[in-house]
């Protein structure tokens, strides 16, 4: 099983763009990024490989891995040729935040993007007690299961 209409969807909206801003950044057509989105058709290496440099994703990942489920790369596309991206670690088991700046981003740019980084960390902890929460619940099951 392949992941690329999934993934393909999922960092753009990580991006925070839309596909007629991807199209013009990798020298695609919006419509052929929909239908890749659709599942109607599928990138060849070439366009994969175009995408995967935008994205700074590995092709194998891109490919083969729900990037969806995996530590969450946030990046925000503040204008061409510059990169803002914000990536949290573990979603689940960790709160650290690391972001990096690529590109020469103005004052605002990067408070926006540190804003972006609290609402992420905020996000990341509301996950950790959910799935703490969980836990006790399976945790009960189990014992209320062995009585």
């Amino acid at each position: 099983m392949t992941y690329i209409s999934r993934n393909l969807e999922f960092l753009i909206n990580q991006f925070g763009i839309n596909q007629s801003i991807l199209a013009e950044e990798t020298d695609l057509k919006a419509n052929t990024i929909s239908n890749w989105i659709r599942g109607v058709s599928t990138p060849d290496f070439n366009k994969i490989d175009s995408i995967c440099k935008y994205f700074d994703v590995k092709p194998q990942d891109f490919i083969y891995k729900d990037l969806s489920a995996t530590p969450m790369n946030i990046h925000i596309k503040a204008s061409k040729g510059s990169t803002q991206s914000v990536q949290i670690l573990d979603t689940v088991n960790e709160s650290k935040v690391n972001y990096r700046m690529e590109g020469a981003g103005d004052k605002a740019e990067q408070e926006v993007l540190k804003k972006k980084v609290v609402e992420l960390t905020s996000e990341n902890e509301s996950l950790k007690s959910k799935v703490s929460f969980l836990e006790g619940q399976v945790q009960l099951l189990k014992e209320l299961m062995n009585k």
